[in-house]
């Protein structure tokens, strides 16, 4: 299967989702020339990806936890390298068969750095809760000096990691904007929304940061 049709699969799948990176390969797509089509039988599936019917064929966009879902085997030598740089690496499954990796990377805001370094400074204590894998978690949290992280934790399993959070006696602060995060955000002692993010997440805070900057954590 060439490049473009590739391409204009997975971006007709993704322009139905709302994640920061379905967004990014649509926007990829687009770079291209290649515009999406019409999807039948749109569906997600938390946590894990997408899947949805384009110009008759099955087409599966999502994680290595969809991967192993259908059965699909992703041990090339190219995959596995991908993965410990610590890139995010996305499937497209076009009628069970393997047609195409994307390889996305983390940029960090600058604000990010020193958002941490100020909690840190007042004494409190940063984990990163992520779905990525744990080459991107290890790597993001090395960069920006953060004590500890989860990596490759499931929707559901957010406020469990609360929870464990707050069994080992810390008072926890969450901070998410979508869907997936509101269990975590009513579970957590203090919910934080991203103000810019979904309704579910804003309505499950107890405060909600009206910029999308993390500078706001200054003055917490």
């Amino acid at each position: 299967m060439d490049e473009k049709t590739v391409l204009k699969y997975t971006a007709s799948v993704e322009k139905n989702s709302e994640h920061i990176i379905a967004k990014a390969i649509v926007k990829f797509a687009k770079e291209r020339g290649v515009n999406p089509v019409d999807v039948s039988n749109y569906k997600t599936i938390p946590g894990k990806g997408a899947y949805g019917i384009v110009e008759e064929r099955e087409v599966f966009v999502g994680s290595p936890f969809m991967m192993k879902e259908i059965g699909i085997d992703i041990s090339n030598p190219e995959i596995v390298s991908l993965q410990k740089e610590g890139k995010t690496v996305i499937f497209v499954v076009v009628d069970k068969k393997l047609a195409g990796v994307f390889a996305l990377s983390d940029r960090i805001k600058e604000e990010s750095f020193e958002a941490v370094s100020k909690l840190k400074e007042m004494g409190i204590k940063v984990f990163m809760l992520t779905g990525d894998s744990e080459e991107v978690a290890k790597s993001v949290a090395k960069q920006l000096g953060i004590d500890d992280y989860f990596a490759q934790v499931l929707p559901h399993e957010k406020a469990d990691k609360v929870k464990y959070l707050q069994n080992k006696g810390f008072k926890v602060a969450m901070v998410g904007d979508g869907i997936n995060d509101a269990p975590a955000l009513v579970t957590a002692d203090v919910g934080i929304a991203i103000g810019a993010g979904t309704d579910v997440a804003i309505e499950s805070a107890d405060i909600i940061l009206v910029k999308v900057t993390l500078q706001m954590f200054q003055r917490l």
